[in-house]
């Protein structure tokens, strides 16, 4: 009987795991040769090109996104550049673009802005980030369906990299095979610490 229960318990995790409504992937490949790409394809009714990140419902079900934490590092040298005045552009910062989506239209964005003069002098700057600098945008949206994540200078090698989200309707990404090799030395250690208790 306790068996069948440990079973049924062991059964119900992964089918409970399997049943994500929604998805987190971005462009890259996998310690075991997989790759995954998400720029140059279309998610629920979106082409995402060039896109670094992506959160989609894969049910049909919309999920809200209350915040997002992340950061961009700087990717051609160790050490970040510091602000050159003689240049335009305050090279110790970069720049960002978060996009949410509903039915394949755009409902939700937050993004550095840049305004420039007509002669090409940068005058203003807002939500740009310093290179490594983990920053949090609390967001709010609702009913969504798709969200993206993008960095100003993907095409210079830049890349966003999400480390947390929050809101309504997002469930945990289904767990990687180690993570079930733990949960079942974990059911087996459980297990065995039973029978003993029972044998003494």
């Amino acid at each position: 009987m306790k068996r069948t229960f440990l079973a049924l318990c062991f059964m119900a995790g992964f089918a409970g795991s399997a049943s994500a409504a929604t998805m987190f992937d971005y462009d890259h490949v996998d310690p075991d040769g997989t790759s995954h790409v998400i720029s140059e394809t279309t998610i629920n009714g979106v082409w995402l090109s060039p896109v670094d990140a992506a959160l989609w419902s894969t049910d049909g079900v919309p999920f809200d996104l209350s915040s997002t934490t992340f950061k961009i590092d700087y990717p051609w040298a160790p050490v970040a550049p510091i602000d050159d005045p003689d240049t335009a552009w305050n090279e110790s910062q970069t720049v960002y673009r978060i996009l949410g989506y509903r039915n394949g239209v755009e409902v939700a964005r937050s993004e550095s802005e840049v305004v420039w003069d007509e002669f090409g002098t940068h005058v203003t700057t807002h939500n740009t980030l310093g290179w490594g600098e983990v920053a949090t945008r609390d967001l709010n949206w609702t009913n969504l369906d798709l969200v993206t994540w993008h960095s100003g200078a993907r095409s210079d090698g830049t890349f966003v990299q999400v480390l947390a989200m929050s809101g309504a309707g997002i469930t945990a990404a289904v767990p990687e095979p180690e993570t079930y090799a733990m949960m079942l030395a974990g059911l087996g250690i459980t297990a065995l610490a039973a029978r003993r208790r029972k044998r003494g």
